[in-house]
């Protein structure tokens, strides 16, 4: 008679808008100051500043629109950001097509408490980094979330 598998339901981490939006914020606020530091540079006669003002512009901007992209991106880009916790292994999307990692591949869990990460070391070797930026969940309420689907799994 042999065990039958046993019942995990799945668990979604997504990540929090709101965190989203703060970090949008500050980006615009960085920007702004970078500005108004940057044209007063540039008002003085001097090459050395107007360079170091020239650069701050330059980064004024650059954070400016990664300021706008964050408020204007909509909760449709949000979905491309979370950890999934399967019957049959872990699903963690940054951005990108999400990266599945089976149960039985899964070596070790490891928290890194001066980075605040998780490290999931995989059987080939590869190090995957999880951070806990979902909303009401620490790391190590995230390390026993991942654990024990884990132990859950392959205890059987």
């Amino acid at each position: 008679m042999s065990a039958s598998p046993p019942v995990v339901a799945p668990v979604r981490f997504e990540v929090d808008r709101r965190d989203e939006r703060q970090l949008a914020w500050l980006r615009l606020g960085a920007a702004l100051l970078l500005l108004v530091c940057g044209l007063w540079l540039l008002w003085l006669p001097f090459t050395l500043p107007r360079l170091v003002g020239l650069a701050g512009l330059i980064f004024a901007l650059r954070f400016a629109k990664l300021g706008f992209a964050g408020l204007r991106a909509g909760d449709g880009t949000l979905s491309t950001h979370y950890l999934a916790l399967d019957r049959d292994g872990l699903r963690l999307a940054e951005g990108g097509p999400p990266r599945f990692v089976p149960w039985s591949d899964l070596q070790a869990i490891e928290t890194d408490e001066d980075r605040l990460v998780l490290r999931l070391h995989e059987k080939g070797g590869d190090v995957i980094e999880v951070e806990p930026r979902y909303p009401d969940v620490g790391l190590e309420q995230l390390r026993e979330a991942i654990a024990g689907r884990w132990r859950a799994v392959t205890e059987t």
